[in-house]
């Protein structure tokens, strides 16, 4: 960030979706306390605090699925013109990130089907969870819920933080390297699988492309579950996209 977050003079309202949607709201960010996604404090807290600077917060409501029972949390990241946190952000700074076309991941459905025609072929992504924002920058994404008298701090690098797909891309480019270099009879001695892993990563979304024959999808789980914990630690990994994870 270019500089030390603004004092506000009062905390914005958030939007009128999440104030209807209040107690689906509070229970989306209950549920991302357990991950350490979210940082719940009472709102006196904030006169200890350096400044923080706050933005309200949207509630969307998920596929499927009432307002009612369950929303999406979404921090305004882009409140205000003019002194918004993407604009105090230094794309400057940032390393540049080149990403492959998705192209990729359908001339691999391509191969896979043309070498085991009559078997399933699966697909795994989203396996990455959110990477941390580090203690010093919290600041800069809270949000108040004035109804329940509470300050939320979103520990998560956000999507709608303009230098998030930068950030994620660093690591999940990292991760790519040591998974391109594993192959399944590596892993396990007895399995038949002996060319290297396939790998796309796209932002968060690490992608593997395998067909389902015997237990050559699992075997390919394995190396990457192990390519994630040297640069994101042990709970990188999102066990509920992962097979019997």
């Amino acid at each position: 960030m270019s500089r030390q977050a603004p004092r506000q003079s009062r905390l914005p309202k958030n939007y009128k979706a999440e104030r209807r949607h209040l107690n689906s709201a509070f229970k989306s960010i209950r549920y991302g306390q357990d991950p350490s996604q979210f940082l719940v404090l009472d709102k006196d807290v904030l006169s200890l605090c350096d400044p923080v600077l706050i933005r309200p917060l949207r509630a969307v409501q998920k596929e499927n699925v009432s307002a009612e029972i369950e929303v999406l949390v979404i921090h305004d990241l882009s409140f205000n013109n003019g002194s918004a946190n993407n604009n105090f952000s230094l794309h400057g700074r940032l390393p540049s990130i080149e990403y492959r076309q998705v192209a990729a991941v359908a001339r691999k459905f391509e191969e896979c089907h043309c070498r085991y025609s009559s078997t399933t072929i699966c697909i795994l992504k989203g396996v990455l969870c959110h990477l941390m924002v580090a203690s010093r920058h919290i600041r800069w994404v809270a949000a108040s819920i004035l109804e329940r008298e509470t300050l939320v701090f979103d520990l998560a690098a956000l999507f709608r933080w303009t230098c998030s797909p930068t950030c994620y891309g660093v690591f999940g480019s990292a991760t790519f390297c040591l998974l391109v270099r594993e192959s399944p009879a590596i892993m396990v001695p007895s399995s038949p699988g002996v060319d290297s892993s396939f790998a796309y990563e796209w932002v968060d979304n690490h992608t593997i492309v395998e067909p389902e024959s015997g237990d050559r999808f699992s075997w390919r789980n394995r190396p990457f579950r192990l390519a994630m914990p040297p640069f994101l630690g042990p709970t990188a990994a999102n066990e509920d996209k992962f097979p019997n994870g």
